[in-house]
């Protein structure tokens, strides 16, 4: 079986984010770890954390109109999310990162992904 199929054969992708205090980097990843679109975005920390998370959700819609626009038959099927920590990856929850500054904390960020973009939505500690 080819390793970046579904058992049902079908091409699949995740939506990655890369949150750190300075960019927030989103991408589609393939099943073979190959990258296929790229987007990056300052970090707004000075904006508070609502515009973080906006800035988190915008990226990653951003890649996802880019793979629908590209026409790709590759289907995404979930979101992987890495942020500075401490964080509660059951729960998909930013903690208190150091480096987003006082109103970036207990962020349900893996739960607005999914809401956003109607995907499953993992977090952990980049």
């Amino acid at each position: 079986m080819n390793s970046t199929r579904t058992p049902a054969g079908v091409d699949w992708a995740v939506l990655a984010l890369d949150l750190g205090g300075t960019q927030v980097r989103a991408a589609v990843v393939r099943g073979d770890g190959t990258v296929v679109i790229r987007r990056r975005t300052r970090t707004p920390v000075e904006d508070g954390g609502e515009a973080i998370v906006q800035a988190c959700l915008d990226a990653l819609q951003a890649c996802r109109d880019a793979h629908a626009a590209a026409g790709s038959a590759t289907e995404l099927v979930g979101i992987g999310i890495a942020t500075p920590g401490p964080v509660d990856p059951i729960r998909g929850w930013v903690i208190d990162p150091p480096n987003l500054g006082p109103s970036f904390h207990d962020t349900p960020l893996a739960e607005r992904a999914r809401a956003s973009l109607g995907l499953p939505a993992f977090l952990d500690r980049d």
